[in-house]
Formats: C-alpha cells, structure tokens, sequence
C-alpha cells in the first residue's frame, strides 16, 4: 500500500509465505506488476483513494511512503487501522518534513511531508486502539543547505533508531480489545515536544475536571527509581502564589513497556486546587539529593522541566 510495480509485495508474500495484496493508484504499474511479480500468493488491484477495505480483514499492512500522496490522511489512515485485525501490525513510514522538507524538495505527487510526532499523533488519535511499537529512521539521499544533490550508496542508507532522518519508519500495533478509555477523545489532547534527557518524549497534554492527561513515549529504558515530578501553583484570596505537589512513582507503568512504546497515562488531581492553577511543572527524576532532600537530581540532559498553563490544555 502503495506498491508501484509489485516486487515488494512479492518479496514479503515469499518470504512470509502468506497471500499479500499490492495496491496502487497506477493502472501501469499494476500491469507491471502483474506480468513480472504475479504469484500464487499476490494478488494486485489498481485503486485510487478514497476506496474501502473489509473491516477487521487484515493481519498486517505495509504503507510505505503512502500518506504522503493522500490529500484526506487522516480518512485513510482510519480507512487501513479499521481494516487490521485485533493485535495487526501497521508498518508505516513517510518523509520527514525537518530533515527531507517538502518546500524545498518539491514532489509532485507529494501532499504533504511530515514531523514524526504528527504521524504519532494522528494514528494514535484514531478509535482503533493503535499503539506506537517502534520508531526508526532511514537516510537516502545526500543533502546539501537542506535540498537533495544526490543518492547515497547503499551502505549507508541502513535503517536505524529514533526518527531523526530523512524517512520516518514506524511500527503500530493494534490493541487485542477494547480500546482503553480516557475523558475525552485522546485526539483532543494538544501535542507538544518536550524530551527529558532522550529517555521520555512528553508529546502531549490535556486536562479534564481532576484528571489529567500525558501522552508519553519511552525511548530509552528507565530503571525502577524513576518518578513524576508534578507541581502546580495557584493564588490565594491576597494574591499569594500556592504551591502544590503532586510528586508520584510512575515506574509500574513505564517498566512494563518496550521502547518505543507510546500511550497515554491518565492522573487524578484534586479538582478544587486544579481548577485554579495557572501553571503547572512536569518532569522526571531518578533519585534526591541525598545530602538537602530537595531539588531532585532531575534528568538534566534533556529538558529538566516543562512548564505550561493547563487553562490552555483543557479538554
């Protein structure tokens, strides 16, 4: 999905040894891959989108760079996690908008390029319970002032971790039920950027009545002593500034993940307190200051703090 002349589809039905189905907007290229890639186990179709695939039909799907050509993303997007089967796999990537920019390396057929935390975002955000499994990179080409000046040799175009290269790869997964519930659509909740010391990028905040929700993705393993550093300030009747702490122990959840894992952990907060604060403070730490208690000795090589107003993050 999209499979131009089908020898991808046939790679991946000969080595999985499963029926693959290739599609592809060019009538031509589904000819091709017909005449040349035809196997007892592929099978290619040409479609333009929008078209429709049978619900819950799907054991995995490949889109390799697809989104981009879609004007409707989020329409097909919802189109191909609706169409997995519980527990399917979703491989995706796309161009990255920060290294390989769209504005000045124009494609014809491209719509749009994309920051890899918006393609997180917009899978995530959809009703299917995806759940983020992995994120890679791959470089391609040579660069030059940020505009493409040639290919790179094969050796080194080799996937590798984050997503800090020319081509964003990532790996969903399908959740085995029902998915999990929060206050409000987890869609509405507004991404940002914020990243403690390359270990857990906060990409989004919201927050509903006493509960407040973070969007969080590991990056890096983190060990059993990690905490939530949380604070809050509001004002008192003469315009004193009041400090809240919410400090918690998070680590059950974030050590059973993997990384590259990406979910959504809801906290409850006193809603009398919460509903008068102008600002509030998040950030992770591993031990105190043995010596004075207090500050944490927090994850500094990342940002040590991120400090927001969650009037602006209500859902």
């Amino acid at each position: 999905m999209f499979c131009g002349v089908g020898y991808g589809s046939q790679l991946l039905a000969t080595e999985l040894g499963c029926p693959v189905l290739g599609i592809d907007g060019s009538g031509e290229a589904i000819e091709y891959a017909n005449r040349h890639y035809a196997t007892s186990l592929t099978l290619y179709s040409h479609k333009i989108f929008p078209f429709a695939l049978p619900a819950q039909s799907l054991d995995f799907i490949a889109a390799f760079e697809s989104i981009e050509h879609v004007a409707d993303d989020r329409r097909f997007s919802a189109m191909l996690t609706a169409s997995l089967r519980p527990a399917g796999i979703l491989i995706l990537s796309t161009p990255n908008q920060r290294r390989n920019a769209l504005e000045q390396n124009p494609n014809a057929f491209h719509v749009r390029h994309y920051d890899p935390l918006d393609v997180v975002n917009m899978i995530q955000g959809l009703r299917d319970g995806m759940v983020l499994r992995m994120e890679k990179h791959q470089n391609v080409y040579r660069m030059a002032a940020g505009l493409i000046s040639g290919v790179l040799p094969p050796e080194e175009q080799g996937v590798c971790d984050g997503a800090d290269g020319q081509f964003s790869i990532f790996v969903f997964q399908k959740s085995s039920g029902p998915a999990t519930s929060y206050p409000g659509s987890p869609s509405l909740i507004k991404p940002i950027y914020a990243n403690f010391a390359d270990r857990i990028l906060l990409a989004g905040v919201a927050v509903s009545k006493d509960t407040l929700l973070l969007k969080l993705s590991l990056k890096a393993p983190v060990d059993a002593n990690l905490r939530l550093l949380l604070h809050g300030y509001s004002r008192d009747a003469s315009g004193a500034e009041v400090f809240h702490n919410w400090d918690r122990a998070i680590n059950p959840p974030l050590l059973s993940w993997q990384v590259g894992d990406s979910m959504v952990l809801s906290f409850s907060l006193p809603q009398e307190p919460l509903a008068s604060v102008h600002r509030m403070e998040i950030g992770f730490f591993d031990e105190f200051d043995t010596a004075n208690g207090w500050p944490p000795l927090r994850l500094t090589s990342g940002e040590p703090v991120f400090s927001f107003d969650p009037r602006s993050f209500t859902l």
